[in-house]
């Protein structure tokens, strides 16, 4: 079974042929995703035109826009800049990632 190498900051680790693999299709499939969100963007854009922006129905489909409150900037507030924020921050969040290295 050959093994490939990859360097990262600890050290190398050593992973299958399998590892390798199954990391092309991982990459693969969030190029496409990439490529696809481009695209639903665009095609967006051209329906919003389409329905001049406006609440619209037809063929089963509806069309219609949401709106969500926008974030807090809590640095901005001068009541916050002596309070320690961090006390209130919430557990970390664990996300994975693959990136392409190269060969």
């Amino acid at each position: 079974m050959e093994m490939k190498k990859i360097l990262v900051e600890e050290g190398y680790i050593v992973r299958s042929n399998d590892w390798v693999s199954k990391a092309k299709s991982l990459y693969s499939v969030q190029q496409q995703i990439r490529e696809l969100e481009k695209l639903e963007s665009k095609l967006t854009d051209e329906f919003k035109q389409l329905s001049e922006c406006k609440l619209s129905c037809g063929g089963g489909f509806k069309f219609f826009s949401v709106t969500r409150r926008g974030s807090i900037d809590y640095k901005s507030i001068p009541q916050l800049k002596k309070i320690d924020l961090e006390k209130y921050r919430k557990s970390d969040v664990v996300c994975w990632k693959l990136s392409y290295i190269g060969k």
